[in-house]
């Protein structure tokens, strides 16, 4: 996050500088502590506008969509509760 950004902001400018995309920004799902790096993570479920290209920033080579079961354990159980979503925040600790 830059000085004086919402949340809100940062993830918006980060989906413009990394994917080329205005995103529509939806409901906080999931909020979860990861031990091994000592660090917070917010999940945030968003949609791409339909017709929309992703255009990859330098910093990234490729992208693909996957299956839930693909997905190692942590980023399954972040994008099923964010699938899953109904109003509740989900909150774990890994």
């Amino acid at each position: 996050m830059e000085p004086g950004e919402t949340i809100l902001a940062a993830l918006g400018r980060e989906c413009r500088e990394e994917l080329g995309v205005e995103v529509e920004i939806g409901a906080l799902t999931g909020w979860y502590y990861h031990s091994e790096f000592e660090s917070q993570v917010g999940i945030f479920r968003c949609r791409l506008p339909g017709g929309t290209d992703i255009q990859l920033s330098e910093e990234h080579s490729d992208f693909r969509w996957a299956p839930i079961h693909e997905l190692g354990g942590v980023q399954a159980v972040r994008v099923q509760a964010a699938v899953d979503y109904a109003g509740a925040l989900h909150a774990q600790v890994f």
